[in-house]
């Protein structure tokens, strides 16, 4: 058996699925067809792009959709957990859609446009931990409720344990740690806050230009209007015709609806072909 790539070389995995799909091959008699599965897991999605994108089939499987048998009592050994993978693998590409279920991957674009939303409750999360560090710090001195973070170091100084004393110094640093780590959470937040609300006023729908193809002189554009507001992006309308484009732009309210700079430079370059395509027509007619 081929000795396994170490994590994270992408180019020794492709090796040695080569190799192993030469090996196939030779012992069939024919080309044979690599199929590869995975849990998802903290990999993301990166390793499922890079097999696609060299012709390997790859499917993710959702850990807690695969069946198995609860009374039975299981070893657990990565080469056991590789062998079962695949049995299920087998059985789903059988057509049995009930012995597991598979991940949709997004595309980058959209694993990128969640990653706002996921930072903001991780900050909220660790806003949440911090003050209650702080209540909890105060609690074993039988304080009950924190300071104001507008007035901490004035309020600090006067807080008094259950039985009378001032909070002891190593204590008083402690929170003023803490305090400095959660001022700096809540920036963080109010940070992402004005950059989700600054996206928010930019125009909903954006019209964006896609090359279809070039021949000769002149370029095949498909212009794309898409909801920025979205999750996935959603094309709401398509135009093959640049005239129709600007006719569109003409009647569209610049509030909701706007021209990337990209479609701005494909409307000029495809009204500068149909000028050419006009002009060829009048030195060469075409025959009655």
């Amino acid at each position: 058996m081929a000795t396994p790539p170490g994590g994270g070389d992408a180019t020794a995995l492709l090796k040695t699925i080569a190799d192993l799909r030469l090996k196939a091959s030779a012992k069939l008699g024919c080309s044979a067809d690599v199929a590869c599965c995975f849990e998802a897991g903290r990999d993301g999605f990166w390793l499922h792009r890079l097999l696609t994108a060299n012709g390997i089939s790859a499917y993710i499987l959702e850990p807690i959709s695969i069946l198995v048998n609860r009374r039975a009592r299981r070893a657990k050994t990565d080469r056991l957990d590789a062998e079962g993978m695949l049995r299920v693998l087998v059985t789903w590409l059988a057509g049995d859609r009930q012995v597991c279920s598979m991940v949709r991957v997004p595309t980058p674009d959209e694993e990128d446009a969640k990653r706002p939303h996921r930072a903001r409750e991780q900050l909220v999360h660790d806003k949440q931990r911090v003050e209650n560090r702080i209540e909890a710090l105060l609690f074993t001195q039988g304080i009950r409720g924190r300071p104001s973070l507008r007035s901490w170091e004035r309020d600090i100084v006067k807080l008094r344990t259950g039985d009378g004393r001032a909070l002891p110094c190593m204590m008083q640093a402690e929170l003023n740690r803490l305090r400095r780590r959660l001022v700096l959470i809540l920036e963080l937040i109010h940070e992402m806050e004005a950059e989700r609300a600054a996206e928010l006023a930019k125009p909903r729908f954006v019209v964006q230009s896609l090359r279809i193809s070039r021949l000769g002189y002149s370029s095949h554009f498909r212009f794309l209007l898409i909801d920025r507001h979205d999750k996935q992006k959603k094309v709401v309308s398509s135009f093959v015709d640049a005239d129709r484009v600007v006719e569109f732009m003409k009647t569209a309210d610049p509030a909701t609806t706007e021209c990337s700079d990209e479609t701005k430079a494909a409307l000029i370059e495809a009204e500068r072909d149909a000028e050419r395509d006009r002009d060829a027509a009048d030195v060469f007619p075409s025959a009655g």
